[in-house]
């Protein structure tokens, strides 16, 4: 590849990162509409989305994992394991979660030991949940997908290697499938049921790139461009309104109470597959979902999702308990005290301790032993 497709590639791939905010905005939302149902705080009453927050939590795990991964597939194989990469790498995960991870956790603690019943967490819980071996209630999440961080850079190395579109379906769907068999679907705070949800979300960041490199090595007639367009487009619509029908209440009111028999709930490989398929399509695609993931509404929410997810509790058991209005405004006031209190949170907390952090980079200079040290401010 030429150093202008190089340049052409890199340019592109910047300009897409704006509808994976919304998607994580789209993910987080999912959540909060889901425990809110769960606490009657509904807009209208027929539309219950309790259930749904799982499918939010699966989008993070893909995303998380698609845009890690991306990060390493930047690199040559022998980069992704040297000294300065795997420490940047874990210094920026560190401090992207455990502050505010702390901060919450402390938080919910010191509320349940003034009699606030809102997560029952005792001391123990929390150095479990700190030490990633475990978690109680929502903050399940969180271990599991730290636990995949220290497997990310292997299998990104893999990823390096693998050039053949063929070989990394045929891997990925053999591995995922067999996996299953081997760790059965079940919520917990350990990675192992969960691990190839995020191995799809690290397949479609290599499936992205090879897209891409073809789409700029390769000349297409605006025919082709505008029908693989309309493809993309009208899949992104199809995964979006199928996260919102598989809601199990949804389920049930179209199909009768025997689809329970199913347990949507714990299909893991399914909501894996649409969220990788929701990433790619949205980045490929240029239609509505891409522009109403790229709208200030969606990326609002995408920023300050990781403050919204550990916050919100507190303010959905205040405004449930403590405000006896209609449900309806219950739910304007806990939407909008939780955009609010996320701002605030990712404004004066979250950004600060981002552009604080010191990198090392390993840059290899014309004899090979050039290193500088980079300040992110």
């Amino acid at each position: 590849m030429t150093v202008t497709q190089h340049e052409h590639l890199a340019k592109e791939r910047a300009g897409n990162l704006k509808p994976l905010h919304g998607i994580r905005g789209f993910a987080v939302l999912l959540v909060l509409l889901s425990h809110a149902a769960n606490d009657k705080v509904l807009l209208f009453d027929a539309i219950n989305l309790s259930g749904a927050g799982h499918y939010g939590v699966f989008l993070f795990f893909v995303l998380s994992a698609f845009l890690l991964t991306r990060q390493f597939l930047e690199l040559d194989q022998g980069q992704i394991f040297i000294v300065p990469v795997l420490r940047h790498y874990f210094l920026r995960r560190i401090l992207r979660i455990y502050p505010l991870f702390i901060v919450a956790l402390g938080g919910y603690l010191l509320l349940y030991k003034a009699g606030f019943l809102i997560v029952p967490l005792s001391l123990e819980m929390m150095l479990k949940s700190l030490l990633l071996l475990d978690a109680e209630e929502f903050f399940w999440t969180i271990p599991v997908e730290f636990q995949y961080y220290f497997i990310l850079p292997l299998m990104a190395f893999f990823l390096v290697k693998i050039s053949n579109s063929y070989y990394l379906l045929l891997g990925g769907v053999l591995f995922c499938l067999g996996w299953q068999l081997l760790f059965p679907p079940q919520y917990t705070a350990h990675v192992l049921p969960f691990l190839p949800t995020f191995v799809l979300g690290s397949l479609t960041a290599k499936a992205y790139k090879l897209i891409h490199e073809r789409k700029v090595s390769q000349q297409e007639t605006r025919t082709d461009t505008d029908r693989r367009q309309n493809l993309y487009n009208f899949l992104a619509w199809a995964i979006v309104v199928s996260f919102f029908l598989l809601v199990p209440n949804i389920l049930e009111k179209l199909f009768g109470s025997w689809i329970k028999q199913i347990d949507i709930q714990h299909q893991f490989l399914l909501f894996g597959l649409l969220s990788s398929g929701l990433i790619l399509t949205t980045l490929l695609g240029n239609g509505r979902i891409r522009h109403l993931m790229e709208s200030s509404f969606f990326t609002f929410w995408g920023k300050v999702s990781f403050s919204a997810y550990l916050g919100h509790k507190v303010l959905l058991a205040l405004i449930h308990d403590f405000f006896q209005v209609s449900p309806p405004l219950q739910f304007i006031l806990f939407f909008s005290a939780t955009a609010f209190c996320s701002y605030l949170s990712y404004r004066y907390f979250e950004k600060p301790l981002a552009g604080i952090h010191v990198l090392w980079k390993g840059i290899e200079g014309d004899n090979g032993r050039n290193k500088q040290v980079v300040l992110n401010g």
